[in-house]
């Protein structure tokens, strides 16, 4: 077993090195997504000891956690207009280790401007870490921004949601390349379980047609609640704002099978629509199978006033669509809207 976890190990690597197109020595494999995080968080700051970081944009919430409590300080800014000139003081001061961002968020869907950030961070040597899990290497490239990717392979990858994964790619164009990837290597160690690793390597297989299908499904699905009565809001990469996540888009790349969405009087509809709704319910996402969670009052249950001061509502219902045909899963949306008032 140890011979085989060893092969598909290297297999994997080589494979996810293929989709963000580096080295498989660029790869460092982690037991899940939230230790990839914190690595590259000890990262930055053995980089540039005893400084802050700024998280942009809303994100899950242990990825800002991680920065809080092990960390030397976050700064949380808006991932919005806003934004870069919020981070150019601190940055010109040269008072961060790093600037944190998922593209998209998790659960808003909006991604932030880095191709105008990662100049500005670029010329002080402040790291940029992206965290690519909802949109997947598939969807986008950010090689011309980040520094380093940090993903998790529990998710599209695996597909199943049966096992648990990481992975910190350091990216070969980052000017920080040799000095990050040093370090990151240097404080490596090599903890996702075997079984794992062959499970993953075997999953990953059907990895980017998987993605084709939850591409088509989450669009689809997306578009039909905007469209209906009962539904108030809807987020969703095709309408990130400022067009950011349309520019890292690769050719063949659509938007990921990730959702959220408000209906309306949703302190009444939003439990009534939920209890409804004839599929899986869970908090994880990027399964073959849909999934739909009360998100923020499953991640935010004792922060529910700050999660709204950030605008993600307490009532928010978060949707992971699977790869069943998209007109079956709709259904079963709309049967349970359509019993709201």
């Amino acid at each position: 077993v140890q011979q085989g976890a060893e092969l598909a190990c290297d297999r994997l690597r080589s494979t996810i090195a293929g989709l963000y197109e580096c080295s498989p020595e660029d790869v460092f494999l982690f037991s899940c997504g939230m230790s990839a995080v914190d690595a590259a968080a000890q990262a930055v700051r053995r980089l540039h000891p005893g400084r802050p970081t700024a998280q942009v944009g809303f994100p899950y919430l242990d990825s800002l956690k991680v920065q809080e409590k092990f960390g030397h300080g976050v700064t949380f800014v808006p991932a919005d207009a806003r934004a870069l000139q919020l981070l150019s003081p601190v940055v010109q001061a040269q008072l961060l280790a790093a600037v944190f961002c998922e593209v998209p968020s998790n659960p808003l869907l909006e991604s932030p401007d880095i191709a105008s950030m990662s100049p500005l961070l670029r010329q002080q040597g402040i790291p940029l870490v992206v965290d690519d899990v909802v949109a997947t290497p598939y969807n986008i490239d950010v090689s011309a921004y980040a520094d380093l990717v940090v993903t998790s392979l529990t998710k599209y990858l695996s597909g199943n949601g049966d096992v648990m994964g990481g992975a910190i790619i350091c990216n070969p164009a980052s000017p920080l390349h040799a000095q990050l990837r040093a370090i990151v290597e240097a404080q490596y160690e090599a903890l996702l379980w075997g079984d794992d690793v062959i499970a993953l390597d075997q999953q990953s297989l059907g990895f980017s047609e998987r993605m084709k299908r939850h591409n088509e499904g989450g669009e689809t699905i997306a578009e039909r609640l905007r469209g209906h009565s009962a539904v108030d809001t809807v987020w969703y990469p095709k309408w990130d704002q400022g067009g950011h996540y349309e520019s890292l888009r690769r050719p063949q790349g659509g938007y990921s099978s990730l959702l959220s969405f408000l209906v309306k009087n949703p302190e009444k509809n939003a439990p009534r629509f939920y209890d409804a709704l004839e599929l899986c319910k869970g908090p994880t996402l990027g399964t073959d199978f849909t999934l739909v969670c009360p998100y923020t009052l499953l991640a935010h249950y004792r922060e529910l006033d700050w999660a709204e001061s950030c605008g993600v509502s307490r009532y928010l219902i978060r949707a992971s669509i699977g790869i069943e045909p998209p007109e079956q899963i709709w259904r079963r949306f709309k049967a349970a809207l359509d019993i709201l008032d």
